[in-house]
Protein backbone atom coordinates (compact mmCIF):
# COMPACT_ATOMS: atom_id res chain seq x y z
CA UNK A 1 0.00 0.00 0.00
CA UNK A 2 1.49 2.98 -0.84
CA UNK A 3 1.60 6.08 1.44
CA UNK A 4 -0.42 9.26 0.45
CA UNK A 5 1.75 12.41 0.67
CA UNK A 6 0.43 14.80 3.77
CA UNK A 7 -1.84 17.43 1.40
CA UNK A 8 -4.04 18.62 4.55
CA UNK A 9 -4.67 18.47 8.27
CA UNK A 10 -8.11 16.05 7.18
CA UNK A 11 -7.21 13.99 4.32
CA UNK A 12 -10.58 11.74 3.24
CA UNK A 13 -9.39 9.60 0.82
CA UNK A 14 -12.19 6.89 2.02
CA UNK A 15 -14.61 9.48 1.12
CA UNK A 16 -16.48 8.80 4.52
CA UNK A 17 -16.82 12.83 5.29
CA UNK A 18 -18.69 15.63 4.44
CA UNK A 19 -16.77 18.84 3.14
CA UNK A 20 -18.62 20.95 5.86
CA UNK A 21 -17.17 18.22 8.31
CA UNK A 22 -13.88 18.45 6.48
CA UNK A 23 -13.73 22.37 7.35
CA UNK A 24 -14.90 21.96 10.69
CA UNK A 25 -12.04 19.28 11.85
CA UNK A 26 -9.40 21.18 9.90
CA UNK A 27 -10.39 24.32 11.90
CA UNK A 28 -10.33 22.39 15.11
CA UNK A 29 -7.28 21.07 14.17
CA UNK A 30 -5.47 24.30 13.03
CA UNK A 31 -6.84 25.94 16.44
CA UNK A 32 -5.24 23.30 18.59
CA UNK A 33 -1.75 23.62 17.01
CA UNK A 34 -1.90 27.44 17.07
CA UNK A 35 -3.01 26.91 20.68
CA UNK A 36 -0.82 24.15 21.86
CA UNK A 37 2.16 23.58 19.38
CA UNK A 38 1.11 20.17 18.36
CA UNK A 39 0.17 18.85 14.76
CA UNK A 40 -2.69 16.62 13.90
CA UNK A 41 -3.77 15.31 11.18
CA UNK A 42 -6.48 12.62 10.14
CA UNK A 43 -6.48 10.32 7.23
CA UNK A 44 -9.29 7.66 5.84
CA UNK A 45 -8.23 5.28 3.40
CA UNK A 46 -10.10 2.74 1.42
CA UNK A 47 -8.11 0.31 2.16
CA UNK A 48 -4.46 -0.54 3.94
CA UNK A 49 -4.45 -4.04 2.20
CA UNK A 50 -3.24 -6.88 4.47
CA UNK A 51 -0.35 -4.49 5.94
CA UNK A 52 -0.77 -4.33 10.29
CA UNK A 53 -2.63 -0.97 10.86
CA UNK A 54 0.51 -0.43 13.26
CA UNK A 55 2.94 -0.98 10.48
CA UNK A 56 1.13 1.48 8.29
CA UNK A 57 0.79 3.95 10.92
CA UNK A 58 4.08 3.87 11.72
CA UNK A 59 5.20 4.09 8.03
CA UNK A 60 3.00 7.26 7.75
CA UNK A 61 4.01 9.13 10.57
CA UNK A 62 7.84 8.60 9.90
CA UNK A 63 6.49 10.34 6.39
CA UNK A 64 4.77 12.88 7.12
CA UNK A 65 7.15 14.04 10.02
CA UNK A 66 4.46 16.22 12.54
CA UNK A 67 5.11 17.65 15.33
CA UNK A 68 7.67 20.08 16.30
CA UNK A 69 11.12 19.53 15.46
CA UNK A 70 12.67 18.09 18.59
CA UNK A 71 9.49 18.41 20.63
CA UNK A 72 8.08 14.88 18.56
CA UNK A 73 4.31 15.71 19.56
CA UNK A 74 2.55 15.03 16.59
CA UNK A 75 -0.70 12.75 16.05
CA UNK A 76 -2.36 10.82 13.15
CA UNK A 77 -5.62 9.49 13.37
CA UNK A 78 -5.93 6.56 10.46
CA UNK A 79 -9.25 5.04 9.75
CA UNK A 80 -8.91 2.22 7.06
CA UNK A 81 -12.41 0.87 5.60
CA UNK A 82 -10.53 -2.33 4.44
CA UNK A 83 -9.94 -4.19 6.99
CA UNK A 84 -12.08 -2.22 9.60
CA UNK A 85 -9.48 -0.50 11.48
CA UNK A 86 -8.81 2.70 13.55
CA UNK A 87 -5.60 3.62 14.84
CA UNK A 88 -4.24 7.24 16.62
CA UNK A 89 -0.70 7.33 16.17
CA UNK A 90 1.32 9.37 18.74
CA UNK A 91 4.90 10.87 18.52
CA UNK A 92 7.23 10.48 21.32
CA UNK A 93 6.59 13.55 22.73
CA UNK A 94 2.78 13.06 23.73
CA UNK A 95 3.19 9.48 25.07
CA UNK A 96 2.97 11.14 28.47
CA UNK A 97 -0.48 12.67 27.76
CA UNK A 98 -1.65 10.12 25.88
CA UNK A 99 -0.85 6.64 26.00
CA UNK A 100 -1.60 3.81 24.40
CA UNK A 101 -3.72 2.79 26.62
CA UNK A 102 -5.57 5.55 26.55
CA UNK A 103 -5.18 6.02 22.79
CA UNK A 104 -7.20 2.75 22.76
CA UNK A 105 -10.09 3.69 24.98
CA UNK A 106 -10.45 6.98 23.02
CA UNK A 107 -10.94 4.95 19.78
CA UNK A 108 -13.39 2.34 22.33
CA UNK A 109 -15.41 5.13 22.96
Amino acid sequence: MPLPDLEARVMDQAGLLTEPEIQSLTAKLKALEDRKGSQLAILTVPTIGDVPIEDFSIRLAEKWKLGRAGVDDGVILIVSMQPRRIRIEVGYGLEGPIPDARANRIIEN
